[in-house]
């Protein structure tokens, strides 16, 4: 998946993926990304969300704070 200043892998895209549980927000997949190794996590974690939130995969409770549906 490509976003603004790279490109993810699907084991990034998995690692991302596996902290969406029940509720979460953005620095949980930011610190998943790290874990797996990407590098510039802000906008690869921006674009794995909306990327996630289109497919109705998931849901904004707030702000910053989302559902898995």
């Amino acid at each position: 998946m490509k976003y603004y200043e790279g490109e993810l892998t699907q084991d990034q895209i998995d690692a991302g993926l596996a902290v969406m549980g029940r509720e979460f927000d953005a620095l949980k997949v930011m610190g998943a990304l790290r874990k797996a190794g990407v590098e510039k996590i802000v906008p690869a974690s921006k674009r794995l969300i909306a990327r996630e939130l289109k497919a109705g995969n998931i849901a904004r409770v707030t702000q910053g704070i989302y559902r898995k549906v």
